[in-house]
């Protein structure tokens, strides 16, 4: 993985449209998928003003919930995905405490995805929380795809 290939994803991985019934559509794709692999999980699609679909797949920590709601947060305050965000202030040896985020509410790890609209942006985050950080952007990134057939 790198950051031309993960900036491809962003461009490549818009919505024409986006709402509840999405959310949910995507939400249960990602469920389908997780129990099929037997997969230790929390999944969480946000708006920036509520949650949309949240599950906890058998196996995942009660700490999986807090590490998607940081990395979705990273989402929201830079608008791309919480692995491209590592590695653009890994590349520029530069630290959230420069950009003043703390650990407690941000996480520099790979599993959010930002859920935008072709006309209108930024709408959204699409997180998964439980593997390592590369697995579960990778499992994200590939049920957008299946989304939005790309």
């Amino acid at each position: 993985m790198d950051l031309a290939t993960l900036k491809a994803q962003e461009e490549a991985l818009i919505f024409d449209h986006f709402n509840e019934e999405t959310a949910l559509t995507l939400g249960m794709r990602l469920h389908a998928m997780g129990a099929d692999a037997q997969l230790p999980i929390v999944i969480s699609i946000r708006s920036q003003q509520r949650c949309l679909f949240h599950l906890s797949l058998f196996g995942a920590a009660a700490t999986n919930d807090n590490w998607a709601r940081r990395k979705s947060n990273t989402v929201f305050l830079f608008g791309k995905s919480s692995l491209r965000v590592q590695f653009e202030l890994h590349e520029r040896q530069d630290t959230m405490l420069v950009h003043g985020l703390n650990e407690q509410d941000y996480a520099l790890h790979g599993g959010s995805f930002p859920i935008t609209l072709r006309k209108s942006g930024l709408v959204g985050a699409c997180t998964v929380s439980g593997l390592h950080q590369h697995k579960d952007h990778d499992l994200v990134v590939k049920a957008l795809n299946a989304q939005l057939q790309v």
